[in-house]
Formats: structure tokens, C-alpha cells, sequence
């Protein structure tokens, strides 16, 4: 019969291998996409809105953010969007492609 504290042991430890491997082949992954963004295609844009605003940090500090909205033309088609992010934050709202058609959580003009 299996010692049960080596056998708890032994699921704790591989536990932590488990999470691990997940950080490393999630971080692994962002790296690709990074490197694989350089041969995105690329076209001007032009910012409509900026601006910077306070908010508070978990701790009480003050934390700064920054609101930009931008318009640009892909494919004759004119897309307005307010996104920022690029990798695990953005990759939740939309995966990036590499036509660009869904790199930007866009909406059409008003």
C-alpha cells in the first residue's frame, strides 16, 4: 500500500511541474507572436482622441492610464478602434491575424 503522504507529496509536486510548463508554453507562445507580428502588414493611421486619466492602484497609489482612439484604412475599409493592447490582455477580446481584419477589436465609423 502507497504511503499517502509520498502520494500527496507527489500531486503537489506534480502540480507545480503542471503550472509551470503552462507559464513557460503560454510565455513561449507570446514570444512567437511577437516575432511572428514583424511580417504583419502595416498602414498609417491617424489619432482622433488621447487623453490620460488617474485611477487608483490597489495599494492607495495613483496609477495613469492612457485612452486613445484611432482610425485607419484596411482594404478600402475604414476602422475606428480604441484597443492597445497586444498579447495575453488583448488575446482574451480577439485573436490577432495576420491580415489585420481581426488584429484591432474594431467597430465601423460613426
Amino acid at each position: 500500500m502507497p504511503d499517502i503522504e509520498w502520494t500527496f507529496r507527489s500531486a503537489i509536486q506534480l502540480a507545480v511541474v503542471a503550472f509551470a510548463a503552462w507559464i513557460l508554453l503560454r510565455t513561449l507562445w507570446e514570444v512567437f507572436d511577437a516575432l511572428e507580428s514583424r511580417t504583419w502588414p502595416t498602414t498609417s493611421g491617424v489619432i482622433v482622441a488621447s487623453k490620460v486619466t488617474e485611477e487608483a492602484g490597489s495599494e492607495g497609489d495613483r496609477m495613469f492610464r492612457a485612452k486613445v482612439a484611432y482610425r485607419f484604412t484596411v482594404a478600402r475599409q475604414e476602422i475606428l478602434s480604441d484597443r492597445t493592447c497586444f498579447g495575453a490582455t488583448g488575446r482574451r477580446k480577439v485573436r490577432a491575424r495576420r491580415r489585420g481584419d481581426g488584429f484591432l477589436q474594431s467597430r465601423k465609423p460613426a
